[in-house]
């Protein structure tokens, strides 16, 4: 089949571009003649916020693979999502394509709510709900949101619950060395970009005397960063934001548990799925309550805490090998049953 992806600045690295980018590496693996249609990040009326730019890391990754990167001009991206000074409908033909495969946070947009044809598969990362004849499935990630989105219109015959594909890279196993970590440290961990700083996760540490333990965040926020000056929090590192997965994958090996902790929480979190890939305990915060898909995730193989004391006290606990242990063991097996690549792969590719 040949099949069209498009997306707004769909070769950025963020977590949504990620997923539709696997999506793509995947169907073009399985055989399928895929063409990627992306915008740069261009402003957005009304808002000094910047969507993330095209990554090279991530274009050269599809390139290299043999999907057929298209660059789409637009000087700007209206509130109501409208490209202005776009060429998409000079270069995407409808009839060229058996299916279209965008995502979004579930909203009607550019272009793809004007295109009536082609049988089109959104992936859905909000809970907007609209409804057209020629959509052919509406992916969502978890109960919890395919709910919300139900809720608010969407049609349930043509939802599916499948949760992001997570690839799993080969790495090198040597992160404790190269950042003069022993061996015998007990390693708290959080892979973050910023702009979603909770505080809670910190705070909990804050609250370990022992001189064996750290909290090492892979990106984070100023606020982390400010909080632990202020506060002269001991132990904690900070190292710049990793888009590599190589790298991401050699940071999970090398820590013990993985401290989640955001401020809004997540729908469903891929951050989450490596750590359980690499068998690691997992503590979360139950956030805001604007996305409570994470408590999902971990249901039962992990601890969503409340408050700082009960964050706190996981942490605690995770300082006994055989609890952690034990943990570790639940953890992997939550992955094997509903996120390992493979049994993800194989869903998505039965939307065809």
């Amino acid at each position: 089949m040949k099949i069209a992806f498009c997306k707004y600045g769909g070769l950025a690295a963020g977590g949504t571009e990620k997923y539709l980018q696997s999506l793509a590496l995947l169907y073009n693996k399985s055989g399928h003649q895929i063409d990627y249609y992306y915008t740069n990040a261009v402003p957005i009326e009304g808002t000094n916020w910047k969507h993330p730019d095209t990554c090279p890391n991530r274009k050269a990754l599809l390139q290299s693979a043999g999907i057929n990167t298209i660059f789409v001009e637009a000087q700007e991206r209206r509130r109501d999502s409208e490209w202005v000074g776009t060429n998409f409908f000079e270069l995407f033909k409808e009839s060229n394509y058996d299916y279209l495969i965008t995502a979004g946070d579930g909203r009607a947009e550019y272009p793809y709510h004007l295109i009536k044809q082609v049988p089109i598969i959104h992936t859905v990362h909000g809970w907007h709900a609209y409804n057209a004849a020629n959509v052919h499935k509406f992916v969502l990630l978890c109960n919890w949101q395919a709910g919300k989105w139900i809720t608010n219109g969407g049609d349930p015959n043509k939802l599916v619950i499948i949760p992001p594909l997570i690839p799993a890279p080969d790495f090198v196993s040597n992160f404790r060395q190269a950042y003069n970590i022993s061996t015998d440290a007990l390693v708290f961990g959080l892979h973050q970009a910023a702009g979603s700083a909770s505080l809670v996760s910190l705070e909990a540490f804050s609250r370990i005397t022992s001189n064996n333990v750290y909290y090492i965040i892979l990106g984070g926020d100023d606020q982390h960063r400010s909080f632990c000056d202020d506060n002269n929090i001991k132990n904690v590192i900070f190292l710049p934001f990793e888009r590599d997965a190589a790298k991401i994958h050699s940071f999970l090996d090398g820590i013990d548990v993985y401290a989640h902790c955001r401020r809004d929480g997540e729908v469903c979190s891929a951050s989450i799925i490596e750590a359980m890939s690499h068998r690691k305990p997992i503590i979360s915060h139950i956030g805001d309550n604007t996305n409570i898909g994470h408590i999902e995730q971990i249901d039962g193989v992990g601890t969503v805490a409340s408050t700082v004391s009960e964050y706190a006290d996981e942490m605690l606990k995770c300082l006994i090998r055989k609890y952690r242990m034990d943990l570790a063991a639940k953890v992997y097996q939550r992955y094997i049953e509903r996120y390992e690549y493979n049994i993800v792969a194989n869903r998505l590719l039965g939307l065809l």
